[in-house]
């Protein structure tokens, strides 16, 4: 099983949360993403008779949702990381952001 796999064919198996997809825990995701995974897959399974194909629903519904999370939460962290003048750049730019703008920039990942 690779740590992108999410379903293990042959013995109807799904994995959910840190187990298939581990964040890195500068926004907290893990959770939230465990709880998303298993509302898709009570979903995914209860609009099919088939568990393989219920179970192939749910890999492939996920596929895109954990892209995006990895993606915000690698850019972010890459952020934090930063030093010196690249610091107080970013710092400056959050800064001067309009809350408006940052309660909504993840909206779009």
């Amino acid at each position: 099983i690779t740590p992108r796999k999410r379903i293990h064919d042959r013995l109807n198996v799904a994995f959910i949360g840190d187990s298939c997809h581990a964040m890195s825990n500068n926004l907290a995701q893990s959770g939230s993403i465990a709880i998303e995974d298993a509302y898709c897959l009570g979903t995914c399974l209860a609009r099919n008779n088939d568990i393989k194909q219920a179970l192939c629903e749910y890999d492939t519904h996920r596929q895109q949702r954990i892209r995006q999370c990895e993606t915000v939460t690698a850019f972010t962290e890459y952020l934090s990381r930063q030093q010196g003048m690249t610091e107080c750049i970013r710092n400056a730019l959050l800064y001067h952001t309009p809350k408006y703008i940052n309660s909504r920039i993840f909206d779009y990942f």
